[in-house]
């Protein structure tokens, strides 16, 4: 019978529940560990670390609030013999460089949980380092210097659609110092052009786009109010697929509202296929967006309350308008046309 002495004892920090409850079933499992802690942030992470002193820490990188980096290096400073996991989806080697400059042991892929998590953990309470060979080969492939942290500002900026003179502006610089740093980046990351270093700093983990980065990309930098609201991806891909989804959802609520609308001859019945059905006509042309869709979500949903048996479409149709409410018209739609930039380009200069 193994002691409670002889347990490596574990904390995992993750913000996703599910994520912490697979980790928690697969090493409770095993009769030499035992969770001893869970953290869903950076903060917590510490606060945990230190009540708890855990053998082993598996640390998230991306998390809201402090980050995984960000807590392994204060992890570090206060306790250097800590023994940290890093846990994440990340690949590019930026990415790893940081975290094990940080402090960490080991450096492992969510998607190698199950089948190197165990042996993993052991190896690194045991005073191992582990790295996984596909990341290894990635830092043998990029063996140039680092980016400053300047320059990954400089880079952010750029991936954002900013010019020379703006990131000058921000930055509170000159434009010539920007140009210099501009052809570093270029020069250490082995790139032809500036959309090229940003698709490899994204690629190799330097910069990153969360999701709501993302939506807001096509008009970064400026626009009022109502291009962020109205023209999210106007034109190209992904703008082309949100354009297939509102006639999509247009097409269905049609078809849907009017085989219901002869069916039916109360009142109270009609009424909520009248809203829906005006609503698909603005998504049809792309007007006013974000409103038709929030009130195509609100229609369907009360109509799924409403009544028993057959909810598939009207839950289908409430997810799709509420989609189409939060990341705007796509392409070919009079919201774009009034308010928001017919493309966006990284600029050269």
């Amino acid at each position: 019978m193994t002691t409670d002495l002889s347990l490596i004892r574990i904390l995992t920090v993750d913000d996703h529940p599910l994520l912490r409850k697979g980790i928690a079933a697969l090493v409770n499992a095993e009769t030499d560990m035992k969770l001893v802690a869970e953290a869903c942030n950076g903060e917590e992470a510490i606060a945990k670390f230190r009540s708890h002193r855990p053998d082993v820490t598996l640390m998230d990188l991306q998390m809201p609030g402090l980050n995984g980096i960000e807590a392994i290096s204060r992890i570090q400073s206060e306790f250097p013999n800590a023994r940290i996991i890093v846990l994440t989806t990340y690949t590019g080697d930026a990415q790893v460089v940081r975290a094990l400059k940080a402090g960490a042991r080991a450096y492992l892929l969510k998607r190698q949980v199950h089948r190197e998590l165990l042996e993993t953990i052991r190896a690194v309470h045991a005073g191992q380092r582990r790295i996984p060979s596909e990341i290894a080969a990635e830092l043998v492939d990029h063996p140039r210097g680092d980016l400053t942290p300047r320059e990954i500002d400089v880079l952010r900026l750029i991936a954002n659609g900013n010019a020379n003179k703006q990131i000058a502006d921000q930055l509170s610089i000159g434009e010539a110092s920007v140009k210099s740093y501009v052809a570093n980046i270029l020069s250490k990351l082995g790139a032809s052009d500036r959309a090229h270093a940003v698709t490899i700093g994204l690629k190799r983990g330097i910069i990153e786009w969360p999701f709501w980065e993302m939506l807001r990309m096509p008009y970064a930098g400026s626009g009022s109010f109502l291009q962020r609201l109205f023209s999210t991806f106007p034109n190209g891909w992904p703008g082309i697929g949100i354009l297939l989804q509102r006639v999509l959802t247009a097409t269905t609520l049609f078809c849907y509202g009017i085989a219901h609308l002869r069916d039916t001859s109360q009142f109270a019945s009609i009424v909520p296929h009248m809203f829906a059905g005006v609503a698909g006509i603005l998504l049809l042309v792309g007007l006013w967006t974000p409103i038709a869709g929030t009130m195509v979500a609100i229609v369907e949903l009360w109509i799924v309350c409403s009544r028993a048996g057959g909810q598939g479409i009207p839950i289908m149709l409430a997810t799709l308008g509420a989609t189409l409410a939060m990341i705007g018209p796509g392409a070919w739609s009079v919201d774009a046309h009034l308010f928001g930039r017919k493309h966006f380009e990284i600029p050269q200069r």
